[in-house]
């Protein structure tokens, strides 16, 4: 697991070690509320990716090619990620990590729209994702997990 870790600069390399004794990689992102921006943006990235990657194996299902095959196609050029790699499979084989679900990834969209609004940046692809995990949340409800079989 990676952590972001922010902060006073050198209170925070005192307490990098004890830190990377609990976790794998640590990452220093600067003053204290910067650790959220890049924790929001990772999380809509994967969000992004697995919305396309449904789309994309429901595509390749439909047009008759092998869900197998299409994997390893992916994964062998432009398209492949550790996205791509690590829950392609879980996807194909119905298999879904339980551990994040819609309501936390809606407050992370809020979170990171808000982020991109303040900065006066481009949120196009964002507002799509957000909006289609606020309707399934709205399907679904509160408790229910991101990935489901």
């Amino acid at each position: 697991m990676t952590v972001f870790l922010a902060g006073e600069q050198e209170l925070a390399e005192q307490m990098r070690l004890m830190i990377e004794s609990l976790y794998c990689n640590v990452l220093y992102t600067g003053k204290i509320g910067t650790a959220l921006i890049p924790k929001v943006l990772s999380n809509m990235l994967t969000c992004v990716h697995n919305l396309a990657m449904g789309e994309v194996f429901m595509i390749a299902k439909k047009a008759g090619v092998d869900m197998q095959t299409t994997f390893d196609c992916i994964r062998a050029s432009s398209g492949n990620s550790f996205v791509f790699e690590t829950g392609g499979p879980m996807l194909m084989q119905g298999t879904y990590d339980p551990s994040f679900s819609l309501a936390l990834q809606c407050k992370d969209n809020r979170l990171g729209y808000q982020i991109a609004r303040e900065q006066s940046t481009y949120r196009d692809s964002w507002s799509c994702d957000a909006g289609i995990q606020q309707g399934a949340l709205q399907v679904r409800g509160r408790c229910s997990l991101l990935y489901r079989s």
